[in-house]
Order: structure tokens, then sequence, then C-alpha cells
């Protein structure tokens, strides 16, 4: 299943807040038709609600998401700010995170939703490729290192 685009991968970009980030993103998903109007707010409301950052690697990740209910596309965006950008820590209220590489997950197909989140767990849980990715500038080497969030399972 495609979910890796090009168009959705972001370098360098000035974003202060994690709303900043989440709207940045659902910008340009909106632009490429991947998703509907009002998607951002939903993203940002959920935020609130359950936080995505998590501590991977000594590199700050967030992974935020929300209900399929404004998706036309299922895709992955990954954003790698200018500076770090504070997400509160998943599971928690008081505890904040650096994020320094950002995943959103569009997702439309509930079905697939606990396949690719096992693979983001094995994203998370791999310091040598959250690495890389962080440093990469290139947006096909990009594709590759994440090419196997779109493999099939076996």
């Amino acid at each position: 299943m495609k979910i890796l685009y090009e168009e959705l991968i972001s370098y360098d970009v000035d974003v202060k807040t994690s709303e900043e980030a989440i709207r940045y993103n659902a910008d340009l998903l909106l632009k490429n038709g991947f998703v509907e109007e009002g998607y951002a707010d939903m993203v940002v409301e959920r935020e609130k609600e359950f936080s995505t950052g998590l501590i991977a690697t000594g590199r700050g990740i967030a992974i935020p998401h929300t209900n399929p209910t404004l998706v036309n596309k299922q895709a992955i965006c990954v954003l790698i700010p200018k500076e770090p950008v504070d997400f509160l820590m998943m599971g928690s209220t008081d505890q904040w995170v650096k994020a320094e590489v950002i995943i959103p997950l569009v997702i439309k197909e509930p079905d697939s939703q606990l396949t690719l989140l096992r693979k983001i767990v094995d994203l998370v849980q791999n310091d040598e490729l959250i690495d890389e990715i962080y440093k990469c500038r290139d947006k096909k080497r990009t594709l590759e290192l994440l090419s196997f969030l779109e493999d099939e399972e076996k």
C-alpha cells in the first residue's frame, strides 16, 4: 500500500509549536488532496487529548494523527523542523518532548492502522534509522529509509 510521497517530506521547516507543525503538514495534505478542510483542527484537538510525543534514540519524535473522517487517501508525512518543537509526551500531562522528527500519520483504513502502528513502533525503536532520517536532506533517500512502512505483511 502506497503511503509515502515526496511532496509530503519537509526539511528545516520554521515552526515553533506543535500546533504550527500540525497545521503545516495539514496544509500540505489539503493542497495535495489527501485530506478535506477541517482536518488540521481535528489533529490539533486530538493532540490536546492524546499527546503523541516520544523519546526514541535520544531524539524526540512526534506522531500526530486523528480519526479518518476527513481523510481521502492514506499517507505519512515527514517534517524535520529547523529547531526542535515541544510536544507533550505520550500519556503525560506535564512532560515535554523536544521533537526533532515529526511523522504525522494520515490513516483512512482502520484495518491497516494496527499494522502501520506496529511498523511505526519498530521505526521509533531503531536509533540508527531515526538518526539517518533526521540528518537526511534528500527526499528520495528519505523515501528509501521509510520504504519498509509500505511493505506488505508476509
